[in-house]
């Protein structure tokens, strides 16, 4: 008979970028715009972009009416015009002193995007945080939940010790698909309620609420390993 496998006891939390780490929305929808005259796409305004807020990427899809065979050459021409202002790009407030705790306290910290990794590399390094931080190979739009559960395997890890933290509802249906848990963020592209409803391990409001979070998860880790 084998044995039970024996998990790693690392604590994991794998970060999406745009959004949760990166305050890029106002320059997506700059982006957008730039696209939408090349292509011929409808103008998004504020009230159609908070609509869009509330519904899937799949309905935001239909709305612009990209087929999905499109949507790859939409995307690379998107992250092509999004490297060219990288140096804009800006992360939220707390988010570098997150991360250099993280670091600090021993989690494993990455980043699973749709983003160019080239592009990622090149914020972290800016603010001082690229050796904390490991980012993975970009998967495709809705294949975040296999690049987890691959993560998951290789290192043998303990999916209870594995957070995903995302602003989308794709980001926690991973999350939920990999069998790790979610932690969803409402300062992105989603709203509170959209989030909810994709049954989050937990929803965040603040960056500062996010580092408490992790904070009481690594004493609750370190007090199971001194009661071992």
């Amino acid at each position: 008979m084998r044995g039970r496998l024996k998990y790693s006891e690392s604590r994991v939390v794998i970060f999406d970028f745009d959004g949760t780490l990166a305050d890029v929305i106002p320059m997506l929808r700059e982006i957008y715009a730039q696209m939408a005259i090349r292509r011929g796409y409808p103008v998004i305004d504020d009230p159609t972009f908070r609509k869009l807020q509330n519904g899937s990427l799949k309905d935001a899809m239909r709305f612009i009416g990209v087929k999905p065979w499109q949507l790859p050459g939409v995307m690379n021409e998107g992250r092509k015009l999004f490297y060219q202002k990288r140096k804009e790009v800006k992360l939220f407030d707390g988010v570098v002193q997150l991360i250099k705790e993280l670091d600090g306290a021993g989690w494993k910290i990455y980043i699973l995007s749709s983003n160019s990794p080239t592009t990622i590399r090149s914020v972290m390094r800016r603010e001082g945080i690229e050796h904390g931080v490991t980012v993975l190979k970009r998967p495709p739009l809705f294949g975040k939940a296999a690049s987890i559960k691959k993560l998951v395997r290789k290192y043998r890890l303990d999916p209870n010790n594995v957070f995903m933290v995302g602003d989308e509802v794709r980001d926690i249906d991973a999350a939920n698909i990999a069998g790790v848990n979610g932690v969803a963020v409402v300062w992105g592209l989603q709203t509170e309620l959209m989030l909810k409803k994709a049954r989050p391990y937990e929803v965040i409001k603040t960056v500062d609420a996010l580092r408490k979070l992790f904070s009481n998860l690594g004493l609750q880790a370190t007090q199971k390993i001194l009661l071992k």
